[in-house]
C-alpha cells in the first residue's frame, strides 16, 4: 500500500510538474504571442503614419502639378487666341500676329489656323476684333501628356467702322503638356451670330 501510495505521489508529482511546465509555456507563449502582435501593431501604426504623410504630399505634388499645367495652358491658350482675335488691320499684320501666336504652337497647329501664304494678305478695308472677355478653356484633367482641349471665343468685329458683329467661335485641341505648346489646333465652326445692329 505504500508503495501505491509513493508511486501515486510520483504520479501527482508528475502531473503537477507537467501542469506547471504547461502553464509556464502557456504564459510564455501568450507572452511572445503578445510582444509580436504588439510589434506588428506598431508597425501597421507607422505604416499607416507614413501612408498618409505620402498620400497628403502626392496631393500637394499633383495639386502643383496641375495647377502649372493649367497655367501654362491658360497662358498658351490666351496666346494663340489673342494673336487670332485681338487685331487691327491698319497696325497688326498677319505675319506679326502669326509670330506672336508662334511662340505656343508647334507649326503644324499653326498652319491650321493662320497659314504662311496669308502673311502675304494686305487688308483692304480696317477691320477691328477683340476677344470679348477671356476665352472658355474646357479639359478634363489628365495624366496623359497631349491633353484634349475645348476652346470657346466670344469675338467683336468691327469691319470698316461699321456695326460691330459678334461671334461665339469654337476650337478642338491639343496641348502638349511637357513643352507646354498646342500640337493640334482646329476650328470646330462658329456657335452663333450677332450683329449688334439687329438688337
Amino acid at each position: 500500500m505504500e508503495k501505491k501510495i509513493f508511486i501515486m505521489k510520483i504520479i501527482s508529482g508528475a502531473c503537477i510538474f507537467c501542469f506547471v511546465g504547461m502553464l509556464v509555456f502557456y504564459i510564455t507563449l501568450v507572452n511572445s504571442t503578445n510582444k509580436i502582435i504588439g510589434d506588428k501593431d506598431q508597425k501597421i501604426s507607422t505604416l499607416t503614419k507614413q501612408n498618409k504623410a505620402l498620400d497628403s504630399k502626392y496631393n500637394e505634388l499633383y495639386k502643383q502639378k496641375n495647377d502649372n499645367a493649367n497655367e501654362q495652358l491658360l497662358k498658351a491658350t490666351n496666346g494663340v487666341f489673342s494673336s487670332l482675335f485681338d487685331y487691327d488691320t491698319t497696325k497688326d499684320s498677319i505675319k506679326d500676329r502669326r509670330e506672336k501666336a508662334s511662340k505656343f504652337t508647334t507649326e503644324e497647329a499653326l498652319e491650321a489656323i493662320l497659314p504662311k501664304e496669308a502673311t502675304t494678305y494686305n487688308a483692304s478695308v480696317k477691320s477691328v476684333s477683340k476677344i470679348k472677355g477671356k476665352p472658355q478653356v474646357y479639359f478634363e484633367p489628365s495624366s496623359d501628356k497631349k491633353q484634349k482641349v475645348l476652346v470657346i471665343i466670344d469675338n467683336e468685329i468691327v469691319i470698316d467702322n461699321n456695326y460691330p458683329t459678334e461671334a461665339k467661335w469654337q476650337y478642338e485641341a491639343t496641348f502638349d503638356t511637357d513643352k507646354n505648346i498646342f500640337v493640334e489646333l482646329k476650328m470646330l465652326g462658329e456657335l452663333q451670330q450677332l450683329d449688334k445692329k439687329d438688337n
